[in-house]
């Protein structure tokens, strides 16, 4: 590069000359600044063969500074393909975890480590033939049953946009027996605790707050085991069209 750099300004500073010469009368231009500009071109093009200049004292090893300019530019141009190398991992990574977002219908859930109640009979539940919402109808497709009732309030998050908050509540409905002491909830198997068990408040409701990015349905099983309970949050009334499209 410092070769090149140094051939292109001998070659300007030459055709310089030599047009100073051509132009009009070509013995009467060869005055001093002609020959300044030939002597001139002749150093550049012999100046990367020299080794070394002498001032008197100082010595000023050209060789030696050409090779490293040379290292410099290859160190350059080494930085500055990894760095568009690291810019590309770094894209991947915000692919990869974009990709990852938008495949889970949630991001994030509770992990509510409440244990099995000891008097709740065992119901096995398997999760259902509809595709990336493994509860839907299977338990019985209704929020009210028997004097029990599941709700959901959606709401949307300002600090963060494409995510719900989505409260589940389960409560009696008015005249009917309360709830038992804990109520189980069914959740969509990207949670990291997907059936968690929740103790009834003294207000005779089991609540459940959840960070969510899109509907799924909501299972419950209550009173030990005897009512089940469906909700599909994206026929939640109310619920924002972004939530329940996707």
């Amino acid at each position: 590069m410092l070769q090149f750099v140094l051939g292109f300004i001998a070659v300007t500073t030459l055709g310089a000359g030599l047009l100073r010469i051509l132009w009009e009368d070509a013995f009467e231009r060869i005055d001093q600044t002609t020959l300044l500009y030939l002597a001139g071109a002749g150093i550049l093009l012999l100046l990367p063969r020299i080794e070394a200049v002498d001032f008197g004292k100082f010595s000023v090893k050209l060789r030696e500074i050409t090779e490293k300019a040379a290292k410099m530019e290859d160190k350059a141009l080494q930085m500055e393909s990894m760095a568009l190398a690291l810019e590309r991992s770094l894209e991947q990574v915000r692919r990869a975890t974009q990709a990852a977002q938008d495949a889970a219908v949630h991001h994030l859930g509770p992990k509510v480590e409440a244990p099995a109640p000891a008097d709740q009979r065992v119901v096995e539940v398997h999760p259902g033939g509809v595709p990336d919402d493994p509860w839907k109808g299977v338990f019985g497709g209704k929020a009210q049953v028997a004097g029990r009732r599941l709700s959901a309030e959606i709401e949307s998050l300002a600090d963060e946009p494409d995510y719900f908050l989505v409260t589940l509540t389960v409560e009696s409905t008015p005249g009917a027996p309360a709830l038992g002491k804990y109520v189980q909830f069914f959740l969509h198997d990207t949670f990291g605790n997907d059936r968690p068990v929740v103790q009834v408040s003294p207000d005779h409701r089991a609540y459940l707050h959840l960070k969510v990015w899109g509907a799924f349905t909501v299972g419950v099983i209550a009173d030990g085991g005897s009512t089940m309970l469906e909700l599909d949050l994206a026929e939640v009334e109310g619920a924002p069209r972004e939530f329940r499209e996707r």
